[in-house]
């Protein structure tokens, strides 16, 4: 085995068939990309002095199984363990402060993660297509994030307690690249419901989903990143508002819902969402001007029963 070491950083490495690899004491970085695609290593040893894995260090390392850093490293960069797809554990110091963005991405026989309850900044897709680590409904959670669903419910209900669903958490998976681009499966799923510990989605999170509605008990349906996801979120909220024990979500979502009411009318008649009706009716937004060509013949052409039966009792009252 040779390194090059300068300035207490490994620069290179020049493979010599050693299986076991060992970085010596006083070294306290690793460069970019030095033990990538080195399928001879099988284990390492870190020194004591090591306080940062730099980026795509080990990366594509197919054969190595175990990764224990030891107490003095608190940084690992972006791609440090991509695709090793033999790792299996992985333990962090307590220390640990940054994890870059697709660390142990790609890791698929990775089952044990073993970090500290705080970690200051964890990237994106750190743990994505990292499907050992799913329990047993199939979400990949590492400290409170959700970064991969590989199940294939038609009902989805994410686990309490998870605050952050990272991009591309339920994205349907890859079937083929082709010449023009990536081929998808879809991902038939009719409801997702998020608990109220859920502050924050990612980007492209559910990308690939025929999903009929979506309920985030604790998320303000305008802070949704399409509209796609907040017309889906509305009908959700419509199906459902009782479970909503946040009055400050409901009352926001409310008065979101009210504001938008012509985007969203025809999605109360199409799926006869007579609650959305309600609302817009108790905010005092219905008026008589535009009444049949807004609302009675929309709903009447929709076949929206409960619909039509509300705005002709709201006409005789008014």
């Amino acid at each position: 085995m040779a390194l090059v070491i300068e300035k207490n950083k490994v620069k290179k490495y020049i493979p010599e068939g050693e299986s076991e690899l060992i970085i010596p004491e006083g070294v306290k970085s690793i460069g970019a990309n030095v033990f990538a695609n080195c399928d001879n290593i099988c284990s390492v040893l870190f020194p004591e002095t090591l306080t940062e894995i730099g980026q795509r260090s080990f990366a594509k390392c197919h054969n190595l199984k175990e990764v224990k850093l030891p107490s003095s490293v608190n940084k690992i960069a972006n791609y440090a363990f991509f695709e090793c797809s033999g790792l299996e554990t992985v333990c962090l110091p307590d220390i640990m402060d940054k994890i870059g963005d697709s660390a142990f991405s790609g890791c698929k026989m990775l089952n044990s993660v073993k970090m500290p309850e705080q970690v200051d900044s964890i990237g994106k897709y750190a743990f994505f297509n990292c499907d050992s680590l799913a329990d047993e409904n199939g979400y990949v959670i590492v400290n409170k994030k959700l970064y991969t669903y590989c199940g294939c419910d038609d009902i989805l209900k994410v686990p309490d307690g998870v605050e952050l669903i990272e991009d591309r958490a339920f994205e349907s998976k890859i079937v083929e690249m082709t010449c023009i681009g990536e081929r998808r499966e879809i991902r038939n799923v009719r409801s997702i419901y998020l608990p109220e510990t859920v502050r924050y989605l990612g980007e492209y999170t559910f990308a690939g989903c025929t999903m009929y509605k979506l309920v985030a008990l604790g998320i303000d349906i305008s802070s949704l990143s399409t509209p796609e996801l907040k017309q889906k979120a509305v009908i959700g909220f419509m199906n459902d508002v009782e479970l909503f024990k946040n009055q400050y979500i409901m009352r926001e979502n409310i008065e979101y819902i009210v504001r938008q009411k012509l985007r969203y009318l025809p999605f109360f008649y199409q799926y006869d969402l007579v609650d959305g009706l309600r609302y817009i009716a108790e905010s005092g937004k219905i008026n008589m001007k535009d009444f049949e060509d807004v609302y009675l013949i929309p709903a009447q052409k929709a076949n929206a029963v409960q619909c039509c039966a509300f705005l002709l009792e709201w006409r005789s009252h008014n």
